[in-house]
C-alpha cells in the first residue's frame, strides 16, 4: 500500500538544498584551481618565450659570424634596449635587418652601447663583451663574445 505523501511527491522533480550547495562548492573549487593554474601557466609561458627569444638572438649572432667568414663580408650589429639592427656590407650596398624583442624582453647591460659589435671576415670581432637580457618576470640571460677567438656563448644570469 502506498502512503498519501509518497503519491504527492512522485510527479515533482528538483534539487535539494544540499545538492545545490555541493554543486556550487565544487564549481567554486574548480574555478579557483583554474585561476591558480592559469597564473602558473602564464609564468611558464613567459619564461619559455624569453628563453626562446634570447636563443634566437644568440643563433643569429653565430650565423652572422659564420656568414661573414664564408662570404667575406663584414657584419655590424647595433644593440638597443628593445631591438637589434644587423648590417651586412655587400657590393650592392648595406643590407639592414631588424630584430624586435617581444613579451617584455629588454637589454639591461650592453658592452657595445654607443658602438657596434663587428664580425670580421677573418672570424674575429672588434671587441669582446656581453649583452644581458631581462624578462618582465626578472629572468636574465647573457650572450658573451670573446675578443681573441670571437667565440660566442650563452649563459644564464
Amino acid at each position: 500500500m502506498v502512503h498519501g505523501d509518497a503519491c504527492l511527491n512522485r510527479g515533482k522533480r528538483g534539487f535539494t538544498l544540499v545538492e545545490l550547495i555541493v554543486t556550487i562548492s565544487l564549481l567554486a573549487i574548480l574555478i579557483s584551481i583554474g585561476s591558480i593554474n592559469s597564473k602558473a601557466v602564464a609564468s611558464i609561458r613567459d619564461k619559455y618565450n624569453f628563453e626562446t627569444q634570447v636563443k634566437t638572438v644568440y643563433q643569429t649572432f653565430k650565423e652572422e659570424k659564420q656568414s661573414a667568414i664564408l662570404d667575406g663580408r663584414k657584419r655590424q650589429i647595433y644593440i638597443f634596449k628593445n631591438y637589434i639592427y644587423i648590417q651586412t656590407f655587400d657590393p650592392e650596398g648595406i643590407k639592414t635587418q631588424k630584430i624586435n624583442f617581444e613579451h617584455g624582453m629588454t637589454v639591461t647591460t650592453n658592452t657595445y652601447s654607443g658602438s657596434a659589435l663587428i664580425f670580421n671576415p677573418v672570424g674575429t670581432v672588434n671587441k669582446g663583451g656581453q649583452i644581458i637580457f631581462s624578462s618582465k618576470g626578472g629572468d636574465k640571460q647573457t650572450i658573451v663574445v670573446q675578443i681573441g677567438s670571437g667565440r660566442i656563448y650563452l649563459k644564464e644570469g
